[in-house]
């Protein structure tokens, strides 16, 4: 079988997307697939050593200006307005690269042009595009309609879409209409949650018979020995917690009032301090983030504030043989499904994101009366896995 991923990312930047990327082509390769690639190139971006590509038979990179030198691009020209009372300057430059590169932006925009000019004569199985960023399945239409590829079925893989996306705030018409047209154009449309299914079926349904979900793939498997002579537990919440995504304040609250040992490393616009045995960092690279797990008893999932999405962080610590206490978060509707769904792995231990809901949860896990909880790494969650039933699933995943 011969398919070919369009990514319009840089797959060595170390955002949880990527690494799923990743895990998506390692899955093709795993299954024995020939595997080629268009992505964004290195040049300009900030590049995680410790982050591996898979070896595919063609990997064919096409460079983009960095967001730093569209923004001096911008700032040099004399499209700013004189008189902006009340914008900010990240508002107004927005607004201009939206205005003069059109909702993709300047880089993304400057890289399709370049990108689109890649061709091969022999025909696809599959051409699997992955969002985010959204470029890639714009990038995916160019090429088979242009004719400079040809696949027997398209494939678009929404992680995270424009419709239903909690960083994506502001409902633009042009992007919603960009949505439908891409959607449209699809053989297959696959969603990581079964609410964002639901959720995009109604809002697109002529595209819906073509609509489908799947979990995630992980990005490695790491199964540890516990550690030994641990007198306490290390609780650790890896990932971002910005206040529109995630409300992480309840689980700090509820580690400072039993005093807990807690990790907590991810970007936020939160100003949680480091107070007690709690020990707080922002994004930090994917070596010194093993390091850390390696030393974790307990990892801390938390869902989003609502919409339904399902943070990739989860299947990752589904991959490791530790204790997971996942915290529900949304509408009592999008607790209840993806609780239903997650709970027949019996691999994780819930609770309400509440203070005393979460205390209590953690003081149990210390305490070793979790017995019903099998912590051993979740193997329909593997690359190899995700992408064989990805490419023969016929129908939705059962909740």
């Amino acid at each position: 079988m011969r398919i070919l991923f369009v990514i319009g990312s840089c797959l060595r930047v170390n955002t949880s997307a990527n690494l799923c990327h990743i895990a998506y082509i390692k899955g093709c390769i795993d299954n024995g697939y020939e595997v080629n690639v268009v992505s964004v190139g290195e040049k300009g971006y900030i590049i995680d050593g410790s982050i591996s590509l898979p070896k595919t038979k063609r990997w064919i990179t096409f460079e983009a200006p960095t967001f730093r030198n569209a923004i001096k691009a911008i700032t040099s020209s004399s499209v700013l307005p004189l008189n902006n009372k009340g914008k900010g300057l990240k508002n107004i430059l927005k607004e201009k690269i939206l205005g003069f590169y059109g909702i993709y932006g300047r880089s993304a925009s400057i890289w399709i042009k370049r990108a689109k000019k890649f061709k091969d004569t022999k025909e696809y199985d599959y051409v699997i595009s992955l969002a985010t960023p959204y470029v890639s399945h714009h990038l995916a239409n160019l090429l088979i309609k242009s004719g400079n590829i040809k696949c027997k079925s398209w494939i678009q893989i929404w992680e995270d879409p424009w419709n239903a996306d909690l960083y994506n705030r502001e409902k633009d018409k042009r992007k919603l209409n960009e949505e439908k047209h891409l959607l449209k154009a699809a053989d297959k449309i696959i969603y990581v949650s079964p609410l964002t299914l639901e959720y995009q079926k109604r809002y697109f349904s002529e595209s819906s018979v073509k609509m489908s979900w799947h979990t995630l793939p992980y990005y490695y498997k790491k199964e540890q020995k516990v550690r030994k002579n641990n007198s306490e537990k290390i609780f650790g919440y890896y990932g971002d917690y910005y206040s529109f995504s995630r409300n992480l304040q309840p689980f700090y609250c509820a580690a400072i009032e039993i005093d807990a040992r807690v990790n907590i490393y991810g970007n936020s616009d939160y100003s949680l301090k480091q107070v007690g045995n709690i020990c707080i960092k922002p994004r930090v690279s994917l070596r010194e983030l093993e390091e850390v797990e390696g030393i974790t008893d307990v990892f801390v999932f938390l869902c989003n504030l609502g919409g339904g999405q399902i943070p990739g962080k989860l299947y990752q610590y589904s991959a490791t043989d530790r204790e997971i206490l996942f915290i529900l978060d949304g509408t009592e509707y999008e607790k209840k499904i993806i609780k239903n769904y997650f709970s027949k792995f019996n691999r994780y231990f819930f609770c309400e994101n509440d203070v005393d809901s979460i205390k209590e949860s953690m003081i149990k896990i210390c305490r070793g009366k979790i017995q019903e909880v099998s912590n051993k790494c979740i193997e329909a969650f593997s690359p190899e896995n995700t992408i064989r039933n990805i490419l023969n699933q016929s129908s939705n995943l059962e909740l």
